[in-house]
C-alpha cells in the first residue's frame, strides 16, 4: 500500500514540477541557438557577410515549438484543473432526475 502511495506522490511531483521545467530546456535551447551565434559559421568581422542556412534556422525553431507546445500541454492538462479546483476528471451534474419520468 505504502508502495502505489510513493509512485503516486512521485508521478504528480514530475507532473506538477519536472514536467515544466522539461519544456522550458528546449524553449532556452531554441532561444540560445536564435540568439548565439556559431563560430564555425561566422568567421568575419561583419554579421552580413556569415551566411546562414535554413538548417540554422529552422532548429532553432522547432526547438522552441516542442517547448511551448509541452508547457501549454502541463499547463491546460495539470495546472488548469488544479487551480480550479478540480480532480483530473471533472464530476459531471446531471439535470435530468428520476421524477421527471414520473407522470
Amino acid at each position: 500500500m505504502f508502495i502505489f502511495r510513493y509512485i503516486k506522490t512521485l508521478i504528480n511531483i514530475y507532473l506538477l514540477y519536472i514536467q515544466p521545467i522539461l519544456g522550458m530546456f528546449p524553449i532556452g535551447i531554441g532561444l540560445w541557438g536564435f540568439y548565439a551565434p556559431d563560430e564555425g559559421t561566422c568567421t568575419n568581422l561583419n554579421i552580413e557577410l556569415c551566411a546562414v542556412s535554413a538548417i540554422d534556422v529552422l532548429k532553432p525553431a522547432i526547438f522552441v515549438f516542442l517547448g511551448i507546445i509541452t508547457v501549454a500541454g502541463w499547463y491546460f492538462t495539470e495546472l488548469q484543473p488544479k487551480l480550479r479546483g478540480e480532480g483530473k476528471y471533472m464530476k459531471v451534474k446531471t439535470g435530468v432526475k428520476p421524477e421527471d419520468f414520473v407522470k
